[in-house]
């Protein structure tokens, strides 16, 4: 369980104030000390008139993730991790991933001076994986799904006491991602419907909070 205090005004409605990004509503993200960041957040919506028009819909907005430093929404979530494990005194994260969220986490270990060991199962994206490896990430494989590489994250930190990244294990993994809601009100106001791809639905419940 997660708990933390927010310092917010009075009211319903909370301006945000500084540039563009993911930091810009760090008064709604739990408090950390240090802040990492390569440039994360702030990402175009884009206006679809033509496929609007295919859908039968009147309008339609594309929020473009893929302008994250490492092409990937989970950017905001490393970038709050690797934070945290500063403040924290940890020199090393683990994270079971099957693909975007070990990049991203590699890429921002890299720049925070941080060890990132990372659980792979057999089936990985060959790109992600790539990535993983430029920015110097330990890479481990273990079982057939992601469940077990999971397993395997317990088990280590168990016994290692490292830093637990892992998108399933860690809440702050949700907290990172509620800012893509706060853009996109911020971009276009109040929509009536938000459509997520989905997984295991992390995502749209980050963006529910």
């Amino acid at each position: 369980m997660l708990e933390y205090t927010a310092n917010l005004p009075e009211g319903r409605e909370v301006k945000f104030s500084g540039p563009i990004g993911f930091w810009r509503y760090k008064q709604m993200l739990p408090p950390v000390q240090h802040t990492v960041s390569l440039g994360e957040g702030g990402t175009p919506l884009h206006k679809a008139e033509r496929l609007a028009k295919n859908l039968g819909l009147k309008e339609l907005y594309l929020k473009d993730e893929t302008r994250n430093p490492t092409n990937s929404y989970r950017d905001r979530a490393a970038a709050l991790l690797t934070s945290n494990a500063i403040d924290l005194d940890f020199d090393t994260l683990i994270c079971a991933t099957n693909g975007n969220m070990g990049a991203s986490l590699a890429a921002y270990s890299a720049k925070a001076g941080l060890i990132c060991h990372l659980i792979v199962p057999e089936v990985v994206d060959v790109g992600k994986l790539a990535q993983m490896l430029a920015y110097d990430a330990i890479i481990e494989e273990f079982g057939e799904i992601l469940d077990d590489s999971i397993r395997k994250a317990v088990a280590i930190v168990e016994e290692t006491g490292w830093y637990q990244a892992t998108a399933e294990l860690n809440p702050l993994v949700v907290e990172a991602q509620k800012t893509i809601s706060y853009e996109i009100y911020e971009q276009l106001g109040v929509p009536e419907w938000i459509l997520v791809s989905m997984g295991s639905g992390g995502t749209v419940y980050s963006l529910w909070k």
